[in-house]
């Protein structure tokens, strides 16, 4: 909003750079999600402010230049507003480098909420608070002078997007706040529940909010602030669904200040002790590709993991329980390192963030927390009976199931519990040696979390029992 108060003419830009097409990550879903946003934004800026969203493709390095120079040439000095966020470790690379080559003043700041680097996690959650309940930024009024870009050699305005068509979700910030209010009215309630039961996620009782807050299309505040409205209208119990809701948003900002702070681990393990089994770059062996491929297409013989495979390549998208319990499968009982994983995931997610997509696989891999008691092991039957009981989801999913044409299970189910995580298991013991031996900020550190998780838990379930008390639901609301 910087610019919009200084008064002076102003060039608002989208750029897409070709060369993202090949990175490993590229997501066509959220790539149309986003330039489709774009475009909403576009048509919203000119009707407000009367302001052009320039859409321009090309190299972002050489089309920056090529503006930075057309507006020197007219004696003009280019003020650039530079967002921080960065998803990769190479993106934060170039927003560095632009500053630092740019011939104007550059304003820098965060749209996500993102504190120095070596913070600690107590003061973060303090600051985090206190962050969601600043005003939020009022949209000014009135026109706005637009800068007239002239013709460029090194890009070119974008005519027309890319299609997005999906059932889940519609691009754009107008789009945004509707799925907003129509969460915040009715179909929050149960959300505590409801977002481990893949169908019943599916068709609304999540948000459906999380490709816009990747996208910027809505605000980590404008949620919040919305929220904690509502938690003072409604009663108790869904009040506490409404609190489960806000602790997903905090523990994705969590993951957000991770990555900022420890950028490597996008692909690298968090302890070098799982670089054995899970190597950043090798080539799988023939069984780890045979289960990886299998993985992939929906086909392991396993119905809820084929189920959810196969939604994803589909429609772009998981609930987190299902995520959770794939990520889990292709890891601890296949085998396979987390990174190929969550390469896939993100290929395909049009919600897809890397700081919770890489983290989360992490987690699910067994790599964090090895002061744990243990690490979990999805039981894929085990979560059929109890996330599906009825198969709708299945059901929707696999047409052949229960035929002949469904595949036989890639591997026996009671041996492979044991087998792989076994490694993981001895990881985490050698993990928590070496730490105690060295007496290290990150052996207490580890202490810490190991704590937290479990306050964290134990404070839940007694608000929980409590509050549902002999609801059938109690012993597995929660997972």
């Amino acid at each position: 909003m910087g610019a919009f108060a200084e008064g002076n003419e102003i060039l608002l830009l989208y750029l897409v750079d070709p060369a993202e097409q090949n990175h490993p990550e590229y997501s066509l879903a959220r790539a149309s999600f986003r330039l489709q946003s774009a475009t909403s934004l576009n048509e919203e800026s000119k009707k407000r402010f009367g302001l052009k969203v320039w859409l321009l493709e090309g190299g972002k390095e050489e089309l920056m230049a090529e503006i930075a120079a057309q507006v020197s040439e007219l004696g003009k000095t280019p003020r650039l507003h530079l967002d921080n966020w960065f998803q990769y470790p190479e993106e934060q690379v170039f927003l560095d480098s632009l500053a630092s080559s740019w011939p104007g003043e550059v304003k820098r700041y965060n749209t996500e909420f993102l504190l120095p680097k070596k913070t600690s996690m107590n003061l973060w959650r303090q600051e985090y608070y206190a962050f969601l309940k600043q005003p939020i930024i009022a949209l000014p009024s009135g026109k706005r002078k637009s800068y007239a870009l002239g013709s460029l050699r090194s890009g070119r305005e974008i005519s027309q997007t890319i299609p997005f068509n999906n059932r889940l979700f519609k691009a754009g910030s107008s789009e945004a706040l509707i799925r907003l209010a129509e969460f915040l009215d009715k179909d929050f309630q149960g959300y505590h529940w409801r977002l481990s039961r893949p169908a019943l996620a599916s068709d609304g009782s999540t948000s459906h909010l999380s490709p816009h807050l990747a996208a910027g299309t809505l605000s980590l505040r404008q949620v919040s602030q919305a929220v904690y409205g509502r938690m003072k209208e409604v009663a108790d119990k869904d009040r506490f669904s409404l609190s489960s809701f806000q602790d997903r948003l905090r523990w994705r900002d969590s993951f957000r200040q991770r990555l900022f702070a420890q950028p490597e681990l996008v692909h690298r393990n968090l302890y070098p002790e799982f670089e054995a089994i899970y190597p950043q770059s090798s080539e799988l062996n023939p069984e780890q590709t045979r289960r990886f491929q299998a993985w992939q297409a929906g086909m392991t013989g396993f119905p809820l993991v084929d189920a959810s495979m196969r939604q994803l390549r589909a429609e772009g998208w998981l609930n987190f329980r299902m995520r959770a319990m794939c990520s889990n499968f292709l890891t601890v009982l296949c085998g396979v390192p987390w990174q190929r994983g969550a390469e896939h995931f993100m290929r395909e997610l049009v919600d897809g963030d890397t700081a919770i997509d890489h983290w989360q696989w992490q987690m699910q891999a067994g790599i964090v927390n090895p002061f744990g008691k243990a690490f979990r092991i999805y039981d894929p039957a085990k979560n059929l009976l109890e996330r599906d009981p009825k198969q709708d989801y299945i059901s929707s999913w696999l047409p052949e199931y229960g035929t002949k044409a469904y595949p036989k299970a890639i591997f026996d189910w009671s041996k492979a519990r044991k087998d792989f995580p076994q490694l993981v298991a001895d990881a985490r013991r050698a993990i928590r040696d070496r730490l105690a031996g060295e007496g290290s900020s990150e052996f207490h550190f580890a202490q810490i979390n190991k704590k937290v998780t479990e306050k964290y838990y134990e404070g839940r379930n007694k608000k929980y029992n409590k509050l549902i008390g002999g609801f059938e639901q109690l012993k597995l609301d929660l997972g």
